[in-house]
């Protein structure tokens, strides 16, 4: 749940990030809207990190360390993105390592929730003496609800942070 909390909480920039593009690197609407076509295309490509995180292991573990290792970079990319980013070249670069880093972190929450709810299923099936359909149903169930509750909670801390950014960025530039 603290990743799905954390990547609701990604859209906090948003608004700020949208000023800096307009005022600071002078792109027009169109160009503003053409560039974030280009980053949001990492989002799918989701699959595809799904397939590495669970194929691919970094220091015998999947996803705990793609977790640490995309947080770590995706919070170095904020803090280059504040820093040092001038330009609109540099900008989608940084942008673009954001993006991936959060859209792994996503892949991985899900993927989580999934584990947990087969890993439940099997604990009640366990405990049930219920047949392999029922077994099966309720593992599907249990799956639903979990990343319905992740996407759940996601949202709403996404509708939370985009309002604080709102606040806090026209409370600093009034």
């Amino acid at each position: 749940m603290i990743i799905a909390g954390s990547l609701g909480f990604a859209t906090f920039p948003n608004l700020a990030m949208s000023f800096f593009f307009k005022d600071t690197l002078k792109l027009n609407p169109s160009k503003l809207q053409f560039c974030n076509s280009i980053l949001n295309f990492i989002w799918i490509l989701k699959p595809l990190f799904g397939f590495i995180v669970d194929s691919y292991s970094i220091c015998g573990s999947n996803r705990r360390s793609y977790l640490i290792v995309f947080s770590v970079t995706g919070a170095i990319g904020w803090i280059v993105m504040g820093l040092w980013v001038k330009d609109l070249a540099s900008a989608m670069i940084v942008k673009t390592v954001i993006n991936v880093s959060s859209s792994f972190c996503n892949v991985i929450g899900e993927g989580i929730m999934v584990e947990m709810s087969r890993k439940h299923a099997k604990a009640k099936a366990s405990l049930e003496a219920a047949s392999d359909q029922d077994k099966s149903l309720y593992d599907k169930e249990a799956a639903a609800t979990n990343v319905s509750l992740y996407l759940s909670l996601t949202a709403a801390t996404s509708l939370c942070s985009s309002y604080l950014g709102g606040f806090l960025l026209k409370y600093y530039t009034d």
